[in-house]
């Protein structure tokens, strides 16, 4: 069984979760520089998959390409996941459920956008 201390101490890592991952946190060094690297990673993949389509770059880059989608395709998996755990959040002052507070973002616009920008590559 789990004490009170480990329990606010796991609730308070969700929440900083929270602040880090949500965007526009813009007075959070932390929260800017994640809402830059997910740009540029989101920019990364897209190149890599366009230049992936071309025959001459996919024979001489090829396994690059594919490196660089794996590693993006990973970090969209591990961003969506910590949306996930802390998307309680998110919701907190409709006063929702653990549960429904997960479903509603799992089922929401963004949710699904954050899925299938993983999803297919696994």
């Amino acid at each position: 069984m789990k004490n009170k201390y480990d329990v606010k101490k796991w609730n308070k890592a969700r929440k900083r979760i929270y602040e880090i991952t949500e965007v526009g946190y813009h007075l959070d060094n932390v929260s800017c520089l994640y809402d830059m690297v997910n740009v540029f990673t989101i920019l990364l993949n897209l190149t890599a998959s366009i230049l992936y389509t071309y025959d001459g770059v996919r024979a001489q880059y090829g396994s690059l390409l594919l490196a660089v989608e794996t590693v993006t395709a990973v970090f969209f998996a591990v961003d969506y996941m910590l949306r996930v755990i802390s998307v309680r959040y998110k919701y907190g002052d409709k006063h929702m459920s653990e549960g429904k507070a997960v479903r509603s973002y799992v089922f929401s616009f963004m949710g699904i956008v954050d899925l299938l920008s993983w999803i297919p590559y696994f």
